[in-house]
């Protein structure tokens, strides 16, 4: 589905951002089933409106409307007089869109990679920053939380469900040490160093280096006399 963009005039609200984005790409919009013949009878019918002129609006005309929030990640869907809460999720895959005029020759139109998802049961609320430390467990889980709503884990087609867990290969997470850690590790080698009965110590180089040796060129061998 290719949404629509409207650039609005200029707001004099200070709440508002002065640079805001216009959603002009194509996406795929993902409603409840309830809610699909209406956004197919819009589609069929090309029930265009310009959103800044609500009084052209005929009476009986399907609206629909798509309003984003400043994160561009979460929003609101209007069909008609029904509302409902979306999620941007980011799709495992790059799914190219293309179109044809005569059945014969295809273009491409244009790769999607995310997904206007209408039917989660919470969305996630991108307005307040989390705070506090990164290493708090709750802390940790909320983020978490937040970090895998905006990722949708299955494709489009049912080959593709769960192709995120099955398909791809697990990134690989470095094991580090916090700085008390280590501080705490290094004041008991220093207190094994003291209760040792003799230290012996080297310096020895992490990336050793061979040292390169010049070749000596081998003696050519003189004219021979008879």
């Amino acid at each position: 589905m290719t949404s629509h963009s409207v650039r609005k005039p200029k707001s004099l609200n200070a709440n508002e951002p002065d640079d805001v984005t216009d959603w002009e790409t194509h996406t795929i919009l993902r409603v409840p089933s309830k809610y699909v013949p209406l956004v197919n009878q819009f589609i069929e019918q090309g029930d265009q409106y310009d959103p800044t002129q609500p009084s052209n609006v005929q009476k009986g005309q399907i609206k629909l409307q798509v309003n984003f929030q400043n994160n561009m990640r979460t929003g609101e869907l209007k069909i008609g007089p029904e509302k409902l809460n979306f999620v941007v999720q980011d799709l495992p895959t790059i799914v190219e869109t293309y179109k044809t005029h005569d059945n014969v020759n295809v273009y491409k139109v244009s790769d999607i990679s995310q997904v206007i998802n209408c039917t989660v049961d919470e969305v996630p609320d991108l307005s307040v920053p989390i705070d506090g430390d990164k290493h708090d467990p709750e802390v940790a889980a909320a983020i978490e939380k937040n970090k895998k709503m905006l990722h949708c884990y299955h494709g489009l087609t049912p080959p593709m469900r769960n192709a995120h867990k099955r398909r791809f290969r697990k990134t690989k997470k470095m094991k580090y040490m916090d700085a008390p850690q280590v501080e705490q590790e290094l004041k008991r080698l220093l207190r094994a160093d003291l209760e040792a009965l003799s230290v012996r110590w080297e310096i020895m180089d992490a990336d050793p280096k061979p040292s390169a040796q010049k070749k000596q060129p081998e003696p050519t061998p003189g004219p021979s006399t008879s």
